[in-house]
């Protein structure tokens, strides 16, 4: 097949030094339909081209600079810049080259579908559609309804996508294009995914796999196998999902291994596949697939990994987790399109556009800033909202109530009694300065010494009223008699939890609620800890609830890591609770 190709490409490069002047136009054909099966033959050609290019007539340079922008999206390049295509189309417009337009609009939606302007894009697609007339090129037309569809089916316009993907299935059978149908088929299941209709999404993607395979093509139905597969997961149809996941699993493709992968380690953690989950999680999260693959990646690994107790490993998949949701949050926010109706009707409203431009510009332009305004600020609230349920911002709300407590603790302690008076000192010597010079800042400066003095008697407040809570928890009869329990080997009742629970509670400002409110511990986590605040040992601790000391000093140790999400030791628990 290599040597069929260098050898179509040498009779072309051949032919091209045997044309004289009036020959190049005959050249660009072959290129032309290059394009079409061999497009990196084609820019090569094209390429070989170029400076001679420069002497030919406007026409040619025109139909040169088209087969260029299409030898390009046939070979899967990105276009950049709608700096080669707007001249083209403009030139074909005033010369109303009926032959030509329809590909120049095409590929101006093309361009603009590259460039992340869905409205454009879908503008220059409507009007393909309609320069399209009389044309019997009926692939090409379904071509440009796909890819309407495929705009809409992005921007979750699901309804205007079906009836796009209905017209390219209709133009293909037209064509009589098989490989053309199965992805017309694959694409209209794909849609009734989003609308909800499992039933005729089902319908579709067999359709699409019955005729892949009378046509005996493996790549064919791998791709719609693997998404087959990721909607029987959907419906949780784990058997049918594994059956159909069999074949592309076992001859994956570059175009479709992605998306088998990630449906592979959805599929097997929803069924508790564990390992099976995790080998292909990490495949998709070593890279080569779609961000959102990573994103989903990196979550499900990160599940995997606080199920086995691996919790340096699950903050390190929250941490890639979060900052693929970064990463998609800078697409969405440099790409972002409509989200409502009103956006594929652009195009339609580009037909009135156009004949009142002269005079419209300007209020055009408003309405599509405040549009794409509107757009952004929704999609910002979406994301805002996504984010809100995502699990790291448990983890960060623990760290904050535990920095709110550190901060509540350093205002009622010492040190910061001590630190105000240093600032009220300063004040003073500048009162005096203040006063000497009466200065405008007199006023300013004794308000700041007030307030420190106020923060210092509150400060002082809070700790005779501590102290003197605690002492008085300390001289209680259950302090006491827990005490003695401890030394007695003996186990506390459930009457002698309640007497400690309301004791600590009211000695320490609703001690077990403020646990509670920091995380979820069970009832013996919590029990631990309101004897750890009565200063009992850990052998006591023991001993008053019937566990193993070194059940109690793991219990500790586990108390700790749930907060902080790293791990530590019994003591540093031990060092919070007595803060606490």
């Amino acid at each position: 097949m290599k040597l069929h190709k260098l050898l179509f490409f040498s009779l072309c490069l051949l032919c091209l030094c045997s044309c004289k002047d009036h020959r190049p136009p005959r050249i660009l054909s072959v290129a032309d339909s290059l394009s079409y099966v061999h497009p990196d033959s084609a820019i090569n050609l094209l390429n070989s081209l170029k400076t001679q290019m420069g002497g030919e007539s406007e026409s040619t340079q025109m139909y040169y600079r088209l087969l260029q922008i299409k030898a390009d999206d046939k070979a899967y390049i990105p276009h950049t810049s709608d700096s080669i295509i707007l001249p083209i189309v403009e030139y074909y417009e005033k010369n109303r080259d009926e032959g030509h337009l329809m590909e120049a609009y095409y590929f101006a939606g093309r361009v603009y579908s590259d460039l992340g302007d869905a409205p454009q894009a879908l503008g220059y697609f409507q009007k393909a559609v309609d320069a399209s007339g009389g044309n019997t090129d009926y692939k090409a037309v379904s071509r440009i309804y796909s890819q309407m569809g495929e705009l809409c089916l992005y921007q979750d316009i699901y309804d205007d996508a079906l009836e796009a993907y209905k017209r390219a299935y209709y133009y293909n059978k037209l064509a009589k294009d098989s490989l053309g149908l199965v992805f017309n088929l694959r694409d209209i299941g794909c849609n009734y995914t989003g609308l909800n209709k499992a039933d005729s999404s089902l319908y579709y993607y067999k359709a699409a796999y019955a005729l892949a395979e009378k046509l005996n093509n493996q790549r064919l139905m791998n791709i719609v196998q693997g998404e087959l597969a990721g909607l029987y997961t959907q419906l949780k149809r784990y058997d049918e999902a594994r059956e159909a996941l069999k074949e592309p699993l076992m001859h994956p493709y570059r175009s479709n291994w992605g998306a088998v992968y990630a449906t592979s380690f959805d599929l097997y953690f929803k069924t508790g596949n564990l390992d099976s989950a995790s080998y292909y999680a990490h495949r998709i999260a070593e890279g080569g697939a779609s961000i959102y693959a990573e994103l989903s990646a990196h979550w499900v690994l990160a599940q995997i990994a606080e199920k086995r107790g691996e919790y340096s490993t699950m903050m390190e998949q929250v941490r890639q987790y979060a900052a693929c949701t970064d990463s998609i949050q800078r697409i969405t926010n440099s790409e972002v399109v409509g989200k409502m109706q009103s956006i594929y009707n652009y195009q339609l409203r580009e037909k009135e556009n156009n004949r009142l431009k002269a005079e419209n510009t300007e209020q055009r332009l408003w309405i599509s800033y405040i549009l794409l305004a509107l757009v952004v600020l929704v999609a910002f609230g979406i994301i805002y909202m996504q984010y809100n349920k995502r699990r790291k911002e448990r983890l960060k709300e623990q760290l904050r109530k535990l920095e709110q407590l550190k901060d509540e603790q350093y205002q009622k302690s010492a040190q910061f009694i001590d630190e105000n008076n240093k600032r009220i000192r300063v004040l003073e010597e500048q009162l005096h300065a203040a006063r000497e010079k009466e200065s405008a800042q007199l006023p300013l400066l004794e308000l700041q010494k007030e307030r420190y003095q106020q923060l210092n008697s509150k400060a002082e407040f809070d700790q005779r009223e501590r102290n003197l809570a605690e002492a008085a928890f300390r001289q209680s009869s259950i302090y006491r008699y827990v005490h003695q329990l401890s030394g007695k080997n003996s186990l506390m009742v459930d009457n002698d939890w309640i007497k400690l629970t309301n004791a600590v509670d009211k000695a320490y400002n609703g001690f077990t609620s403020r646990l509670y409110a920091l995380y979820s511990f069970s009832l013996m986590e919590i029990r631990i800890c309101l004897l750890i605040k009565a200063n009992i040992s850990a052998t006591g601790i023991s001993v008053l609830t019937g566990r193993s000391k070194s059940a109690i000093t793991s219990a500790r140790k586990r108390m700790y890591e749930k907060v902080y999400a790293q791990e530590g030791k019994p003591e540093q628990w031990d060092a919070l609770i007595e803060q606490f």
